[in-house]
């Protein structure tokens, strides 16, 4: 009975013929229809944020180092600076199987992965001329390669493994002037396919770069002794040394099939959609955000806007009720009474006329003026006119009604004088005047007289 190991490898391949597998949870794994050949998936490590294969039981592990997960280029990736390397856990008996692809019954297999090589050389004491991205120890090594006087691009070199002299095997390598060349500092879509003793073909950017038809290479060599697979390094010699690269890695896969160019474009794309959904997703959250913070905003508005209008509302209140306290105030406050008269110093039978227009009535109109000459004799109206007929005092008293019934009053004392001479000087009459006006001659001739005779 031939072995079936429950991998989410065989799984997903069940899935994709309509097959089933008795006592595993269907909940265990489900082909991806977001995954691009996913019935044809080895593995896949993501290398956004963990190790571990996405796919099947190959899960990777810190070999040496501490490699960096982070945003680089607008791409998150795992950083290996030329101090670091990962390794894929060991099952025993020489490995996982299913990463052992340059065996002649292997069958097709593809690498792809998006890779930025940085500046400067890797990392180790052995083979100082290569970045490894993934390694085989016995079987195949893809990697970028220094070119001799040429510090900004990377050679694209798949080889065969000669490890294992008594393991048959046919090593490879290809020519060096036939090497494809990337750019450094910048991200590469990378993919090999490969069929043992058949073809190569390696693809750049989703364009065929190298061929090779007559591709001879196979090994299958097997040792537990050997770390199987590494990425980002490899661990070279039996002293098991490291090598580490100084490259970015992102979205590393291996299939049983040979990926053709509609594929390759389909994962290129599949991660450019994925990285726009991230930025939608982004923009959607900014635009959430940005609603809230306007919402927030607006609210704050109305609410400054209802206090405004609140505080507007009580002072026009306030003022309100100090308008109708002055109003009542003023209604309260009774009429002044105010006149002149004309003229001010009147004889005795001369008219006076009286003009009272200057009262006033805060709380509404004057309508009614009373006035008492304080001689007997009484008159009403605004302006009046009197003649007082004896000299003497008299206090003049005006009375002022308004339309609220309110009354107010005042008075003045007006002086009534006689034009008769005699009157006025009681006793002293013309013929005393005449005496009086030569008796003063007499004293002025008389002082005059003395003058004269002082001089002499």
């Amino acid at each position: 009975m031939t072995d079936f190991p429950f991998t989410r490898r065989n799984l997903l391949k069940t899935a994709a013929i309509g097959g089933a597998v008795a006592g595993v949870s269907s909940s265990a794994v489900a082909a991806d229809s977001h995954v691009v050949r996913a019935d044809d998936l080895i593995a896949r490590w993501p290398l956004e944020d963990g190790f571990d294969d996405d796919i099947g039981n190959n899960d990777a592990e810190i070999g040496i180092g501490n490699p960096e997960f982070g945003t680089f280029d607008q791409k998150s990736a795992l950083k290996f600076d030329g101090e670091d390397g990962l390794v894929v856990t060991d099952t025993g008996d020489g490995g996982n199987e299913e990463l052992s692809r340059m065996g002649r019954e292997d069958g097709p297999t593809s690498f792809t992965m998006w890779a930025y090589f940085d500046e400067g050389e890797p990392g180790g004491e052995r083979d100082s001329s290569s970045h490894h991205l993934i390694r085989h120890a016995g079987h195949y090594n893809l990697r970028g390669s220094m070119i001799e006087n040429n510090e900004n691009e990377r050679q694209i070199h798949f080889s065969v493994s000669s490890s294992g002299s008594s393991t048959p095997l046919n090593a490879y390598s290809i020519p060096e002037n036939q090497r494809p060349v990337v750019s450094i500092n910048k991200w590469h879509h990378i993919t090999v396919t490969v069929e043992p003793e058949e073809i190569l073909k390696i693809y750049i950017d989703g364009k065929e770069e190298f061929i090779d038809e007559n591709f001879d290479g196979y090994n299958e060599f097997n040792d537990d002794f050997w770390v199987n697979l590494t990425i980002g390094g490899a661990i070279i010699g039996s002293d098991l040394e490291w090598n580490a690269s100084k490259v970015k890695i992102l979205d590393l896969r291996v299939y049983s099939e040979k990926l053709d160019v509609e594929d390759i474009n389909q994962i290129m794309n599949q991660e450019e959609e994925e990285e726009e959904e991230e930025e939608e997703e982004e923009e959607e959250e900014e635009e959430e955000e940005e609603e809230e913070e306007e919402e927030e905003e607006e609210e704050e508005e109305e609410e400054e806007e209802e206090e405004e209008e609140e505080e507007e509302e009580e002072e026009k209140e306030e003022e309100e009720e100090e308008e109708e306290e002055e109003e009542e105030e003023e209604e309260a406050e009774p009429p002044s009474a105010e006149f002149e008269y004309t003229p001010t110093n009147p004889d005795v039978g001369e008219q006076v006329a009286f003009d009272a227009s200057n009262s006033t009535a805060p709380g509404g109109e004057v309508v009614a003026y009373q006035w008492d000459f304080a001689d007997g004799n009484t008159a009403s109206g605004e302006t009046v006119s009197h003649t007082f007929e004896e000299s003497g005092g008299y206090s003049v008293e005006l009375s002022v009604v308004d339309d609220n019934g309110e009354s107010g009053s005042t008075s003045e004392l007006l002086s009534a004088e006689s034009n008769d001479i005699e009157d006025e000087i009681p006793g002293f009459g013309i013929p005393s005047a005449i005496a009086s006006l030569g008796g003063a001659g007499y004293v002025l001739k008389r002082r005059l007289s003395d003058t004269e005779t002082n001089n002499e």
